[in-house]
């Protein structure tokens, strides 16, 4: 069953209408770019519709899912991740890979806006789980700002997994870097579109000119080169392991081979 998602737009019992229209539209983004992400489709699984509006010390907004067809219903899953990836964006400078890059931008502007309205809530209630719940402070918009501020560039390249391919405003795709565990933003010319679509949900070796955080971990990569990487040479396939190990099963038949191992 469906659990709704409540957004409590700062902490002013009086907000000019304009931030809030934008905070709750920060909102629907970060729980459609989420869903998008959990349920690996552009579309997403659910839809999200109004299901509380009320005003309390401040304005609050509940919306709650509806599962599209015919998508498993994935949406417990999406709010449990944008409560946890703002937990942790307001503890430290880090998220999840269930958080875009979209999403933390999102998360970003509605941080920005706490500076006037005061802090923000998100929660889910308890209805026969643990009720979770979440602020978008000060401290928010600090560590979004240090994780996603650039402090050195440098030509370099990185190994990892192709996903999540946007051609909305420009050409760029994520990489989840190996190193790092993070995930990095990668733009490409129009010529290199067919090859990442192609190499979507692949390993792949990015070179070009990155940026980097203050760790030297890098955020952000203009793309000159895009090759598939190579396989781990100690990995054995199935296909490869026979023959290995010569007459393993005696010179008999693997169903009798594996038959008298049973009755051993």
């Amino acid at each position: 069953m469906s659990h709704p998602i409540f957004l409590r737009v700062g902490t002013e019992s009086h907000i000019d209408l304009s931030m809030f229209v934008d905070s709750v539209r920060d909102f629907l983004h970060i729980l459609k770019d989420v869903d998008a992400t959990v349920s690996e489709n552009q579309h997403g699984s659910v839809k999200w519709k109004v299901d509380t509006l009320e005003k309390q010390d401040a304005a609050v907004i509940g919306v709650i899912p509806y599962p599209r067809k015919p998508f498993i219903d994935s949406s417990h899953f999406v709010e449990e991740q944008i409560i946890e990836n703002t937990n942790l964006l307001s503890s430290k400078a880090e998220r999840t890979k269930y958080l875009s890059d979209r999403a933390l931008e999102r998360i970003g502007k509605m941080a920005h806006r706490t500076e006037t309205i005061g802090p923000m809530a998100i929660w889910t209630p308890s209805n026969g789980r643990p009720k979770q719940e979440t602020a978008i402070t000060k401290d928010t918009l600090r560590n979004i700002v240090e994780l996603t501020g650039p402090k050195y560039s440098g030509f370099g390249s990185i190994a990892g997994s192709l996903d999540e391919i946007s051609v909305h405003k420009s050409n760029e795709f994520r990489v989840w870097d190996r190193i790092t565990q993070k995930p990095v933003r990668c733009m490409f010319s129009h010529e290199m579109e067919e090859k990442v679509k192609d190499f979507l949900r692949r390993d792949v070796v990015v070179v070009g000119m990155m940026q980097m955080n203050n760790s030297g971990a890098p955020l952000s990569m203009k793309v000159d080169e895009l090759m598939l990487a190579k396989p781990d040479p100690n990995f054995l396939s199935a296909t490869n392991l026979c023959g290995v190990i010569k007459d393993f099963t005696g010179g008999v038949s693997l169903k009798q081979y594996l038959e008298e191992s049973a009755d051993e």
